[in-house]
């Protein structure tokens, strides 16, 4: 049970710290490859042949993992990751960049595309026991989101239990995530309150919802709208043309 719980944390913090990487490249790709000259079209063209080389690398890796140990794929993998953004860094002209980003496994849509994903799922699923693996799938998944979302600079809006758990696991990766964190709700779940006291968030709603779904991250999303509107759209005094003085008159 001990192997299985390294094994787990192991992938927790591979996934983490990757989905937190992917998230800047996601910003920083495009502002370098302008800096060096490209055209917005070029630089389209540089990122999509990333998600087309990662996802022609994905399906030739889950034709042929069996033949070969998990381990060894995964050190693979991360070589050829760092020989990817060595590659990135030295390079400047379109062509050799274009090749570099389509045997590569750069990722620049902040979601995990590489080829990292199906292999981690393989060793997640035989090394997590039946009852646990939806929940360990299930974190698994939302501590990469949460931290790529993070790392792109954008808001994250808990909904209930289950969400506030991966966001204390991602916290403990990456403490910076909880600026982006907002709790949507406190759910009718006991241990919700003391996730949400851990995390150091106030809800916005307290309906003692148990639905699931993400019901309570619904109802508190057009909060969350109005407040930006409220921000963005609304109209000071002098924008307005209204005389603070002639608001409030002085008093004999």
């Amino acid at each position: 049970m001990d192997t299985a719980s390294n094994h787990v944390t192991r992938l927790l913090v591979a996934k983490g710290l990757r989905a937190f990487g992917d998230g800047y490249v996601s910003l920083l790709l495009p502002l370098y490859l302008l800096e060096l000259g490209f055209t917005p079209l070029e630089v389209g063209i540089v990122a999509t042949t990333t998600l087309l080389g990662s996802g022609l690398l994905t399906l030739l890796v889950g034709l042929h993992a069996w033949r070969y140990h998990y381990r060894t794929l995964l050190l693979a993998a991360s070589a050829l990751m760092a020989a990817t953004g060595a590659g990135f860094a030295v390079l400047t002209d379109f062509w050799p960049l274009m090749l570099v980003a389509l045997v590569g496994t750069l990722n620049p849509s902040s979601g995990d595309v590489s080829v990292f994903m199906p292999l981690e799922h393989a060793v997640l699923a035989r090394v997590v026991s039946d009852r646990q693996r939806t929940a360990m799938f299930a974190r698994y998944s939302l501590v990469g989101a949460l931290l790529a979302a993070a790392a792109a600079r954008r808001p994250i809006l808990l909904d209930g239990f289950a969400t506030g758990v991966a966001a204390l696991v991602a916290c403990r990766l990456q403490p910076a995530l909880r600026d982006y964190l907002i709790a949507g709700h406190r759910s009718a779940e006991p241990a919700h309150n003391h996730v949400l006291t851990e995390l150091g968030l106030e809800p916005l709603l307290d309906l003692r919802l148990r639905l699931g779904e993400g019901s309570g991250a619904a109802l508190a999303l057009p909060l969350i709208g109005l407040a930006a509107r409220l921000h963005t759209e609304m109209r000071r005094f002098d924008e307005a043309g209204v005389d603070r003085a002639s608001q409030y008159p002085a008093r004999d």
